[in-house]
């Protein structure tokens, strides 16, 4: 998942950061339906009662919740809109929310598989810890850019006129932008 409450600002001015954050997220979305869908399919016959341990219950809710803030995220109110800056808050919770529930979820997931005696334990969580120290660095790497690069980022020159149908700057140099 892409870190979005580090990229609330670069989405106000970059729009290929809020694109990627859709296509991740719904491609996060479809991943974890084919992941439950194999291990609903696995699980079938090797253990009944998989849904009843802290593994499943949590799985269970990592999962509806990716599927709550995907569905809120597709009909997020307009810019301005008064209850927007809520939403952005309440989403961006949620997708963390959703975020640590994940990483409980696999924990407990490798424990259990080490309890059936399926896999080694320990290289499992390194591996793991692995993966969310990669992310972690990702997303402090995204919110040191939006605290010292894009926000400090200085203005572009006021647009001035339109000559023909393309913005002016200041300078007189055709307006920019990111999209």
């Amino acid at each position: 998942r892409l870190p979005a409450g580090a990229g609330g600002e670069v989405a106000r001015t970059n729009g290929r950061w809020f694109k990627a954050h859709v296509f991740l997220n719904l491609a996060g979305v479809v991943l974890a339906l084919a992941g439950a869908l194999v291990a609903a399919a696995a699980i079938d016959d090797a253990d009944k009662d998989h849904l009843r341990n802290r593994h499943g219950k949590v799985g269970v809710a990592v999962l509806a919740l990716l599927a709550l803030n995907a569905c809120a995220g597709l009909v997020r109110p307009g810019k301005d809109a008064a209850i927007r800056p809520a939403f952005n808050l309440g989403h961006a919770l949620l997708g963390y929310g959703v975020i640590a529930l994940a990483a409980v979820a696999t924990r407990s997931g490798i424990h259990k598989a080490h309890e059936l005696g399926y896999l080694a334990e320990a290289s499992w969580y390194d591996a793991q810890i692995a993966i969310l120290a990669v992310a972690g660095a990702i997303w402090t790497a995204c919110v040191l850019l939006w605290l010292f690069g894009v926000s400090r980022a200085r203005p572009a020159a006021a647009v001035r006129e339109k000559d023909d149908g393309v913005e002016l700057t200041d300078d007189a140099s055709p307006k920019k932008s990111f999209c």
